[in-house]
């Protein structure tokens, strides 16, 4: 199983951001990362018109599109799988890092983002798996705290929890 955590928090609250950060850092160390991130909003990014997209009108239950140095897909999900399942299951063999964006309510590690937001942090509200916050705010818990910019600190964490055998 290749290692995987959510970043969960509030809308707004600075999870992409922070992402960003945390790709950037862990791609210089010669990690080779995923992000999976979770919307609520139907999507597409077949274009009107395009030959992908032609091809999912005429039912195509999947279309990959690929060239030399990229793949692209779009793919209708079995009822069977979860979105977090189906993603997994497309990664490259070669990834060895998942960064999870959202996900709040499945069964696997978390890392909350506490914001400005004037709604309490999601693990007050008795979130499993919270293993760490990150908030510039003083927050009582016995998690471990980490200010948003920290991003050192944020991913030695990470390494330690998720990255070493």
């Amino acid at each position: 199983m290749i290692p995987t955590f959510s970043l969960v928090g509030r809308s707004n609250s600075g999870k992409t951001t922070l992402i960003e950060k945390l790709v950037h850092h862990f791609k210089e160390r010669g990690y080779r990362v995923a992000v999976i991130k979770h919307t609520h909003h139907d999507f597409s990014f077949d274009k009107k018109g395009k030959d992908s997209y032609r091809h999912r009108e005429a039912g195509a239950d999947a279309v990959i599109i690929t060239n030399d140095h990229k793949i692209g897909m779009t793919a209708d999900l079995p009822e069977a799988l979860t979105p977090l399942e189906a993603g997994t299951a497309f990664l490259p063999s070669h990834i060895n890092l998942v960064i999870i964006e959202g996900f709040k309510d499945l069964d696997i590690p978390k890392l909350e983002i506490i914001g400005d937001s004037e709604e309490p942090p999601l693990f007050l509200s008795g979130l499993n798996g919270v293993r760490a916050l990150i908030s510039d705010q003083e927050i009582k818990s016995k998690l471990p705290l980490y200010k948003r910019n920290d991003v050192a600190g944020i991913s030695e964490f990470i390494e330690k929890e998720f990255l070493t055998c």
